[in-house]
């Protein structure tokens, strides 16, 4: 089957970092647009910002790995890419960063570079398999095993352009997409696709898979709704209306909420578990950063959730009141991707600065039963 999509040099993240790269003139040059002037609570707001950053470069330091892809030790084939995409192996013992057509993979207990892996199109996401046997990225799927040289790897090329995907819980499948169509992909049968929902107008696909592996939720930045359907069929259950195109999707533990990243610079929590999924309630919105929220995560139990936004900063949220648990802050450019580690006491985020890093989060941040 021949998907629809542009080339392999275009992905479907394109869009997210037209945002993440144009954020530092946002910021500072489009507040409080409308009337063409910064308004004063945009400014105090701002202010706010600038001070936290300052703090933190002096809290945080220390408390965080940070990989420099411009140092000499660990640097990348080209030492200005930013890193697209970061995640955890299920162990927790290595995190692996994408970045232009590479993949990075780390020892996270010594911060040193295990393994380079080159793969084909463009490294705009990364994904490891439940079972950690796989790893794919770009329009890649290779052997997931830092010990080896990446030279020895299985690998297979996806004969199809993939802008986002995500392994499913059965470690046999993944859902992928382009920049107009989603689609069901079988790892021992690349070249079975299933389209799972195809929208012309949907210039970016982000992607939710609960949990238990029952449900997956889409949403794009062309449409102002998520789209939860159901895993097999694929049948539609609900739209969630957001008002504005979504930028990241993760799903809670209970496999009946969402947390939603948005173009409007907000996270919102929605329940989508009323009536058979037929019904969606928010929650609580988060509306603390000042440009769009580019990726979002919740931890493994569910207490805490993790926003990365345009505007440089990082926040740890608590779903239940809505406030601000930790701020994390040095990244100099936007913020592409978070991810939790296993134990929940450290978190792992990309940005368009070219820097990977895992951050020691505090006790409060730490899982709670």
């Amino acid at each position: 089957m021949k998907l629809a999509g542009f080339n392999k040099t275009a992905n479907a993240k394109i869009f997210r970092w037209i945002f993440l790269l144009a954020a530092p003139l946002l910021l500072f040059g489009s507040a409080g647009c409308g009337s063409g002037k910064t308004t004063k609570a945009t400014r105090g707001r701002q202010k706010k910002n600038e001070k936290k950053v300052d703090e933190k470069k002096n809290t945080d330091r220390g408390s965080h790995f940070e990989w420099q892809m411009r140092n000499p030790d660990l640097i990348l084939e080209d030492p200005y890419d930013p890193v697209f995409d970061v995640c955890f192996s299920p162990d927790g013992k290595y995190m692996a960063a994408a970045s232009k057509n590479e993949i990075d993979v780390w020892d996270v207990n010594t911060g040193k570079k295990k393994q380079q892996i080159e793969v084909e199109g463009s490294a705009s996401w990364i994904d490891i398999s439940p079972n950690g046997k796989w790893v794919a990225c770009g329009n890649s799927l290779c052997e997931f095993d830092p010990e080896k040289n990446a030279r020895d790897l299985e690998f297979h090329d996806l004969p199809f352009t993939v802008g986002d995907a995500l392994f499913c819980p059965d470690n046999a499948t993944m859902v992928g997409s382009d920049l107009r169509q989603v689609f069901l992909i079988l790892i021992h049968d690349r070249n079975k696709v299933k389209v799972v929902q195809e929208d012309p107008l949907a210039l970016h696909y982000c992607l939710g898979i609960s949990p238990d592996g029952r449900f997956l939720a889409v949403g794009s930045l062309g449409q102002d709704a998520v789209c939860i359907r159901e895993m097999g069929s694929f049948s539609l259950l609900q739209k969630v209306e957001l008002g504005k195109g979504a930028l990241s999707i993760c799903f809670f533990p209970d496999n009946g909420r969402i947390l939603v990243g948005g173009v409007d610079k907000t996270a919102k929590i929605f329940d989508v578990s009323l009536g058979d999924y037929r019904k969606s309630r928010l929650i609580r919105s988060f509306e603390e950063h000042l440009e769009r929220v580019t990726t979002v995560a919740v931890s493994f139990t569910g207490t805490v959730v993790a926003t990365g936004s345009a505007d440089r900063s990082i926040s740890i949220w608590d779903p239940e009141t809505g406030k601000i648990v930790h701020d994390l802050a040095g990244h100099k450019n936007g913020v592409s991707s978070v991810v939790f580690h296993p134990t929940g006491k450290y978190l792992a985020s990309g940005s368009a600065d070219q820097t990977a890093r895992i951050w020691a989060l505090p006790k409060e941040c730490w899982p709670r039963k």
